[in-house]
């Protein structure tokens, strides 16, 4: 059915808010290098155009036949990533001085990055007026185990990746809100905030999937993880999946490159809850009524740069990002009032900020 929007449309408003941190959230998965590379990939070395496997210990100056302090690696286990190198054929030289750095590198044990950003994003799901969100983030990795906090949100790898494995399986628990239309004066809409405000959602669940270390060079990963949470807040009470499709890769020593797709599953009480409008909504907003079902309610891609501010990530210290998001709302999220009257089914997402890892 064709609706037509209101007189009283307005443009894009800018101002603070945490009412979208959520979807922003889920965009800005910002990743450190160490889990946009395989830091242990095994080393090979050409000389005079004859591929032959050495001793990685004697080619990064490890002292002693015991195990390197920054890399937990001893020589046999370097040794044998170089012999598997053999098996995958002969390294550039541009390979030979990543391996070395990867092997000294400060993601190559216990790290932690630490980001702060800003960036414009709907002020709701389905809006067209964009607001100022904050982006802080945490990412890390202790005993083989990484983890990251990124906006409202928490997931683990509970499966330690192994060093000389092509592919690693991703598994471990998420937690995060929801806080979507939460606070009323920061919809930035008046006919939506008619609607009433919103209770914020608990999702809990988990992240499964798989990395593929070495798809289109020996340093880039490719990852496909599927997001499960259900709200355990009494919100929406619902359910929402989120496959994704993931490719890293290192650019350089200073930079590194990520772009994914990923699209969104939800079932009724979801998308009722944040789409529709009841008798009384409807009375209170001037919006006809409509009730959501389960559906895909978005498709979505982004690219994300990290860039390290001395032109060596590899060492930690200073970094920044950049992101770029773009989503378009489906189904019942785009056909519902709340986005065809009143907002705009396409969503983008812009963010940059300043990240420091050590």
């Amino acid at each position: 059915m064709a609706l037509s929007k209101p007189k009283n449309l307005r443009g894009p408003k800018f101002s603070k808010s945490s009412s979208y941190v959520a979807i922003a959230a889920t965009a800005l998965c910002i990743t450190s290098p160490a889990l946009a590379e395989d830091e242990t990939a095994p080393p090979e070395f050409q000389q005079d155009e004859t591929i032959t496997p050495v001793n990685v210990a004697d080619t990064v100056m490890f002292a002693d036949q015991s195990a390197d302090p920054i890399t937990g690696l001893n020589p046999a286990t370097l040794d044998a990533m170089a012999s598997k190198a053999q098996q995958q054929g002969p390294l550039t030289k541009e390979e030979i001085e990543m391996m070395k750095n990867l092997a000294t590198s400060v993601f190559a044990g216990d790290f932690l990055t630490i980001g702060a950003g800003v960036g414009m994003v709907p002020s709701y799901q389905g809006s067209d007026n964009y607001v100022l969100f904050p982006a802080p983030q945490i990412v890390g990795q202790v005993d083989g185990f990484q983890f990251a906090a990124v906006g409202p949100g928490l997931s683990v790898d509970l499966i330690r990746e192994k060093p000389l494995d092509r592919i690693n399986i991703i598994a471990g628990p998420l937690i995060r809100g929801n806080l979507n239309r939460v606070i009323r004066s920061q919809i930035n809409d008046p006919v939506v905030e008619a609607l009433g405000d919103l209770d914020v959602a608990i999702e809990v669940g988990g992240r499964f999937g798989v990395g593929i270390t070495g798809v289109l060079s020996r340093f880039d990963t490719l990852s496909f993880t599927t997001n499960v949470a259900f709200d355990v807040a009494g919100a929406h009470g619902g359910m929402v999946v989120t496959p994704s499709i993931n490719y890293r890769r290192p650019i350089g020593k200073a930079t590194f490159f990520r772009a994914s797709v990923s699209t969104e599953w939800a079932d009724g009480d979801y998308t009722d809850y944040y789409f529709g409008i009841d008798g009384a909504g409807s009375i209170a907003s001037g919006l006809p009524t409509f009730t959501g079902g389960s559906g895909f309610n978005s498709v979505s891609g982004n690219i994300l740069l990290t860039h390290d501010l001395s032109g060596n990530a590899f060492d930690g210290g200073w970094g920044v990002f950049g992101l770029v998001s773009l989503s378009r709302l489906r189904e019942d999220a785009a056909a519902s009032p709340i986005t065809s009257i009143r907002g705009d089914a396409d969503q983008a997402i812009l963010a940059g900020g300043v990240t420091y890892t050590f």
